[in-house]
This record gives structure tokens, C-alpha cells and sequence, in this order.
């Protein structure tokens, strides 16, 4: 697994055994205490808690904001100037999707609510619309993966195609000399090629843009083989005279590791994002069943056919998800094409937008099939009933 330019095993990023204990049991302190402070409070008082819970409103957080805030300036200190446009870019359209979220579903309930003629699709909008939260936490994970999905789909090509461009610039060394002496300095060069059996070629281009071309010439010196000729050709000018701030190893070689690292990131995390996806889509889906058992016995109780409550529930599952993938999807493409222009219609482009709709469709699948057995339970057992 190659990073910055060299090869890493997984003996060098596997964690220890102790150190990875240790995060499980931290985890699993932290859930539980913050589960035990929230029963505390409700056993204590019940009747207070009750007046004190907040309706399920889908509204921002200032703290998200400040937090967001400090990340992007810190990247902006660190970073170079262009990578750091692309990050904030990233990261406020990012940020702007998981925290739209929830106002995104309520707002599709309502549109639903108002819209529908059938019962299902009214029914699963007033139900989006009164509990967006808990249905953004089953989508969201699909929602962050399509994001992710469309920044790698067009970043990714943008990065396999700028690597060979980078490679080949990075294995040259440039001369910035005055344009009257840039063949006495070229027959120079030439003479120390030979004279060390270096495998290299000169030639001479135009020189920086802020310099004019009638008075300034540049010598590029591109070396062949392994990386180690360009080191000599370099240790070979200077000793021979031909040294001084002209003479430089090319600066585009720290933009190959960077990009190189972009790319074996990008190939990591898109397998990650889709199970963590899958999961929170299943688990989400259950959660918000059993969190809305009461509402889901009335209805039963009340007449309501047990088909109708599936279909209820696939329209919550399978409109938010199609709605939060396709928006996540596009603001992953506008922050990907803050990298580069690419032609969509390439096999990486295609290949991933391919993939994320493969394990999304396993995943609403999935969802489907779980929530079955647990809706019917909860519909029919009187014990649930608040």
C-alpha cells in the first residue's frame, strides 16, 4: 500500500492488540453511560422529562457551524493553497448535506402529505414530516456515501490522469539562464552527460512566465532509469560548477505522492462508506420502527391493513433515500469537479456511480426484508402498546 512515495504493510498501520481493547472498551463505557444518564433522568422524573422533551424539529446546530469552522482554518494553515480550496469546498457542501438533512426529509413529507392520492404515500409523509430526524439517521449513511461517491468518481479520473503528468515533470531539473549564454550552457550539460554515463537529455524551453523569453532561456535536464540518475545528474552539475538557486529538483514530485495517496484513499474509503451504509439502513430502519411502535398500534388498531403499513414503510424508506442519494451525488460531483474537469462518461466515473447504486438497492433489499417481521410484531403485540 503505497503512501508518500513508499510502500507501507499492514504491520506498519495495524493497530495493537492492547490499543485496540482499550478503544472497544472506551466505546462501549462511553454508550453506556450516556445510556444510563438519559434512564436516570427519566426514572427520577418521568413526568418532567416528558414536558421537557423537544419536538423532533429539523433545525441546525450552532456548535456544528464553529466546528466545521476550526477544521477548514486548520486544513488552511497546513495545506497548500489549491488543496485547501478543494477541502472547503468538500467539506461545506459536506457539512451542508448532513446538516440539511433532516429538514430535507420533513420537507419531502410535507410536499408528500400535501400531494398524495393514495393513503400510503399520505400516510408516509405525515410520518416523515413528524419524525424527520429518525428517518435522516436510516438514510443518512446512504446519503454520505453517495456524497463520497460522487467526489471519488470525478476526482479519482482527475488523479489518474495527472499522475503521468506529474511523474514525467518531476524527473527533470531546470536551469533558468540568460538567453545568450544558453547554448555555451547546454554544450556544458552535455559534455557532463557524457562524461558520467548519465542516461538524460537536455533541452531548451521557455522560461517562467514572469520572466521575459528575449532575455531568459530554462535548460531542462530529464534523466531516464531509475530514480537515483536524477540525484547524480544533480550531484554531477554541481560539482562541475553548474549549481545556484536555478538548479532545483523539480517541485511536482510531492504533488505525485499527494496525489498517488488520493487515490488509494479514495479506493479505501468507498468500500467503507457502502457497508457503513448497508448497516445504518437495516439498523436505522428497525430503530425507527420500534421508536414509533405506539403510532404503528394505533394505526393497526384503528383498521388499518397490515399491507398498508408495508407499503408505508417502503415509501419512507425508498423516497428520502432516492432524494438524499441524488443530492449528496451531485454536491460529491461539484466538490470533485473543484479538482479538474473530466469527461463523466469514463469507465472510473461510471464504474463507481455503478457500484454505490448496486449496494444501494441491496441495501433498501435488505431494509425491506428486516422491517417485515419487526412491523408486524409491533402492529399486533398489545404489550407494545404506550
Amino acid at each position: 500500500m503505497p503512501i508518500k512515495g513508499q510502500h507501507w504493510f499492514l504491520s506498519d498501520v495495524q493497530p495493537s492488540l492492547l490499543l485496540t481493547l482499550a478503544v472497544v472498551v472506551t466505546v462501549v463505557a462511553v454508550l453506556t453511560v450516556a445510556a444510563l444518564t438519559g434512564l436516570i433522568r427519566a426514572v427520577r422524573d418521568p413526568i418532567g422529562t416528558y414536558r421537557s422533551a423537544r419536538p423532533d424539529n429539523a433545525r441546525l446546530r450552532w456548535w456544528s457551524v464553529v466546528f466545521i469552522g476550526a477544521v477548514v482554518a486548520l486544513f488552511w494553515l497546513r495545506s497548500d493553497p489549491f488543496v485547501a480550496v478543494a477541502f472547503t469546498f468538500a467539506v461545506i457542501l459536506g457539512w451542508g448535506l448532513i446538516s440539511t438533512g433532516p429538514w430535507i426529509v420533513a420537507g419531502l413529507g410535507r410536499l408528500l402529505a400535501r400531494r398524495a392520492s393514495r393513503p400510503a404515500t399520505f400516510l408516509a409523509g405525515r410520518r416523515l414530516s413528524d419524525s424527520p430526524h429518525s428517518a435522516w439517521r436510516a438514510v443518512g449513511g446512504m446519503a454520505l456515501a453517495a456524497f463520497l461517491a460522487g467526489f471519488v468518481a470525478i476526482s479519482l479520473p482527475v488523479g489518474l490522469g495527472n499522475v503521468s503528468d506529474y511523474a514525467s515533470r518531476a524527473n527533470h531539473l531546470d536551469f533558468v539562464v540568460p538567453s545568450r549564454s544558453v547554448d555555451d550552457i547546454a554544450h556544458e550539460v552535455a559534455s557532463v552527460i557524457r562524461t558520467e554515463n548519465l542516461d538524460a537529455d537536455v533541452e531548451a524551453t521557455a522560461p517562467p512566465f514572469w520572466l521575459g523569453s528575449d532575455s531568459w532561456a530554462t535548460l531542462s535536464l530529464t534523466t531516464h532509469g531509475p530514480d537515483s540518475e536524477i540525484d547524480r545528474a544533480r550531484t554531477a552539475l554541481t560539482a562541475q560548477g553548474l549549481w545556484g538557486p536555478e538548479l532545483r529538483l523539480s517541485d511536482d514530485l510531492p504533488t505525485v505522492w499527494m496525489v498517488q495517496d488520493g487515490i488509494i484513499v479514495s479506493l479505501l474509503l468507498i468500500p467503507i462508506a457502502a457497508l457503513v451504509a448497508l448497516a445504518s439502513m437495516v439498523i436505522g430502519t428497525v430503530a425507527r420502527i420500534l421508536d414509533q411502535r405506539g403510532s404503528l398500534l394505533a394505526l393497526s388498531l384503528s383498521g388499518t391493513p397490515q399491507s398498508l403499513l408495508i407499503a408505508v414503510q417502503r415509501r419512507e424508506i425508498i423516497l428520502p433515500t432516492v432524494l438524499l442519494a441524488g443530492v449528496a451525488s451531485i454536491a460529491g460531483i461539484a466538490s470533485g469537479a473543484s479538482l479538474g474537469v473530466v469527461n463523466p462518461l469514463n469507465p472510473y466515473t461510471l464504474t463507481t456511480f455503478a457500484g454505490v447504486m448496486v449496494i444501494g438497492a441491496i441495501a433498501l433489499l435488505l431494509a425491506d426484508l428486516t422491517m417485515r417481521p419487526v412491523l408486524e410484531r409491533v402492529s399486533t403485540d398489545l404489550s407494545e402498546r404506550e
